[in-house]
Formats: C-alpha cells, sequence, structure tokens
C-alpha cells in the first residue's frame, strides 16, 4: 500500500510536466512568426540559460535562471533557433512554462 503511494504521489508530477511540455510544443511552434509584422522580440539562448533579444540584437536584453542543460531536448532546442515573442504575456507564457 505504502509503495503505490510513493509511486502516485512520484507520477503525478512527472505526468502534470509532460502535459504542460506538451501543450507548449502544440502551441509555441518556434520559427513561425507572422510575416506581416516581425516579432519585437525573440526568446533564445546564451551561455546555456535562457535569454531575451531585442529582434535583430545580438545582446541580450534580458537572462533567465532557465538553463538548457535541465530542459527537455526539444524545448532547449526551440530555445537555441528562438522564438519569437509579440506581447509581455506571451513571455511570461513561455517563461512560465519552461520553468521560471
Amino acid at each position: 500500500m505504502r509503495a503505490k503511494q510513493i509511486a502516485v504521489l512520484i507520477a503525478t508530477p512527472v505526468m502534470i510536466f509532460a502535459v504542460s511540455v506538451g501543450l507548449f510544443l502544440l502551441l509555441a511552434r518556434p520559427g513561425q512568426a507572422d510575416a506581416a509584422a516581425p516579432p519585437a522580440y525573440i526568446l533564445g539562448a546564451q551561455d546555456g540559460r535562457a535569454a531575451l533579444f531585442k529582434a535583430g540584437e545580438a545582446a541580450p536584453v534580458a537572462r533567465y535562471d532557465i538553463f538548457l542543460s535541465l530542459l527537455p531536448e526539444a524545448d532547449a532546442e526551440a530555445l537555441r533557433r528562438g522564438i519569437p515573442v509579440a506581447t509581455r504575456t506571451e513571455l511570461n507564457r513561455y517563461l512560465e512554462d519552461f520553468g521560471a
């Protein structure tokens, strides 16, 4: 009985994380920016961490304690390619999904 409780306590957060990553991957669609209006910012990576760049600039405007080495490979790769960000709400959603 105790082993089942421990298994449930371990499996529940793992499943919640897996579902949130899956939803992120469905909604993020990195690299598919609106052609009519280029994104103002790009959520990308620098020195193994997530960073926010103003579109077209090499220096980040913000860096986050989201380490690519701790993310699932698909999420880390999306950050390496760069994720277009149009609004603050969208940025907050990405940061939440990545665990900031």
